[in-house]
């Protein structure tokens, strides 16, 4: 997670060929939200071309199986990097794509209750059509070409400029802003998300959305919506009262929920918002008119993080799971249905992986591999060796504290390698002594406290050194740390041969596209570890 609070609210990027850095003067277009916000969520470029793949345009969103249709969302509480449970879940919702016509006033909003909507309870966050700038911030911006010293404006109106097809000369300013439908936004350079991303294509390097922090209470229920300034009608009302909200916790306006039993109309055209879980992130995106549209689920659509800044992974409610409008994309996608539990989240495991030979090494990181499982509850850690690609005598060291020499474990003779050679580990992994883990331990600090003793051949002492150490030695890294199970590369293979993502990720350790390198291998150059 990476949160900036500032905005540098600047004009549109420049068309292809002809700069524009006009600034928004339209004072009509600027607003302070209804919850205060948090600064900005950083994205990859990936997200808004995922969104519309997900959520294409003019595609009925129950003919696309990727999203969730029909769903609420049972706040479990929390595990803090620390492992500490909370008794309310953060959630983080970040202003990130939209394709909509109108710019009528428009609010995203969270709801909440018990399980029987006796007690539901609605939150408004902001106007999110009608206005392109919050608190002085604008809601969406991008970044071209690399270019990390230039944010440029992004909005939800895809009348603010001509439409693609128009587009025939490459050296006219493509977005022109005398088109623009609303006279107010003519001239203000901040055009649709949609248009910029099929303009600007891979040229689009970087993404950021104005976020907003919810804390939901533990074991509630909960749900998204956006409302109009329209009346609730009888329909709705009907409907709202027939799950159990009583007469004065009503609504007053119509809205778009994404809970489709709230939705005014039957069969399938209650559908009005879509949620869908990628490898990086996860968003939710509803349709702004309560009485028809065209039910792709576009016209707004947010991104959803957890309190360490991670993709939120929802438990579904048992109805949510249920609904015959989600049993398409549950077959596709049963992981829906089965989301990690908080117990497995406070024992998230880590891969340790060392090098051990200096500079004069292969970078296959595999001389040492170490799994470690912290337990928050009994404070301590499980510490197993997983392989080793080394040759020389090799001792591995906790808080000084020596765990073994990596051969001896695995009971072979120090020039013998293990688990490097194959695609599929030969020795089942070998638990070393637990280590303390304090209740406050996070393993960005735990890490720091493995060392490796290396010797020469005489027996002599060659190198000594901590993953601190490694880090922090301004050369090539020689360690590296990576959430979860990981298949660490094969003997003699360059860890960017094994992983083709890792030197895109490294120039800019904040560059989200590539943050999940770890999780894309190559074809037979790692080793996968054995079952346990």
């Amino acid at each position: 997670m990476s949160f900036q609070s500032e905005s540098a609210t600047q004009a549109s990027a420049p068309a292809i060929q002809r700069a524009s850095t006009r600034a928004a003067t339209a004072s009509s277009l600027y607003s302070n939200s209804i919850l205060a916000d948090c600064g900005y969520m950083n994205f990859g470029s990936w997200a808004w071309e995922d969104i519309a793949i997900a959520l294409t345009e003019g595609l009925k969103s129950y003919n696309n199986h990727k999203a969730m249709i029909d769903y609420e969302i049972m706040s479990r509480g929390e595990v803090t990097s620390g492992g500490e449970y909370h008794t309310s879940e953060t959630v983080y919702l970040s202003m990130l794509y939209g394709y909509t016509g109108t710019t009528d006033t428009r609010v995203v909003g969270y709801y909440t209750h018990s399980g029987n909507y006796s007690d539901i309870e609605f939150h408004d966050i902001a106007d999110v059509l009608k206005y392109d700038y919050f608190n002085g911030k604008a809601k969406v911006q991008y970044q071209l070409d690399n270019n990390t010293s230039q944010w440029y404006d992004a909005n939800f109106d895809y009348r603010d400029g001509d439409k693609l097809p128009a587009y025939t000369n490459p050296a006219q300013d493509i977005n022109t802003p005398s088109n623009a439908q609303n006279s107010e936004r003519r001239g203000d350079d901040a055009y649709n998300t949609l248009l910029v991303s099929e303009i600007y294509g891979d040229r689009v390097t970087a993404i950021r959305g104005l976020t907003f922090e919810l804390k939901i209470p533990e074991k509630k229920v909960y749900g998204f919506y956006l409302r109009e300034e329209k009346a609730l009608d009888e329909t709705q009302k009907t409907k709202l009262k027939k799950l159990g909200i009583p007469d004065d916790k009503l609504p007053k306006y119509a809205a778009n929920y994404t809970n489709a039993n709230m939705n005014t109309g039957s069969g399938n055209l209650v559908i009005r918002s879509a949620m869908a879980i990628y490898d990086n992130f996860t968003f939710i995106g509803l349709d702004d008119n309560t009485s028809g549209g065209d039910y792709d689920c576009n016209d707004v659509t947010f991104a959803l993080s957890n309190v360490r800044g991670e993709k939120l992974i929802p438990k579904f409610t048992e109805a949510s799971l249920n609904s015959s409008l989600n049993e398409e994309t549950l077959k596709e996608h049963p992981e829906y249905s089965n989301p990690p539990s908080l117990e497995e989240i406070k024992h998230q495991s880590w891969t340790l992986a060392f090098e051990n030979a200096g500079m004069d090494n292969d970078f296959d990181f595999n001389d040492v591999v170490l799994k470690v499982t912290p337990n928050t509850t009994t404070h301590q850690a499980e510490v197993k060796l997983l392989a080793t690609g080394a040759q020389r005598k090799t001792e591995v060291f906790y808080n000084d504290t020596l765990l073994g020499e990596v051969h001896d474990l695995f009971g072979v003779d120090t020039k013998t390698m293990v688990n490097t050679i194959s695609p599929t580990a030969t020795k089942q992994a070998v638990t070393l002594d637990s280590i303390e883990w304090p209740e406050d331990a996070t393993m960005e600090t735990q890490r720091m406290k493995f060392s490796l003793k290396v010797y020469n051949e005489d027996g002599t002492l060659d190198r000594e050194f901590s993953m601190a150490d490694l880090l922090n030695d301004r050369k090539s890294p020689q360690a590296l740390c990576v959430a979860g199970d990981w298949q660490w590369p094969k003997e003699r293979v360059n860890v960017y041969t094994a992983y083709p993502l890792i030197g895109k990720w490294g120039v800019n350790f904040n560059n989200s596209e590539y943050s999940n390198w770890y999780a894309h291998p190559k074809e037979n150059t790692v080793v996968t570890p054995l079952s346990e």
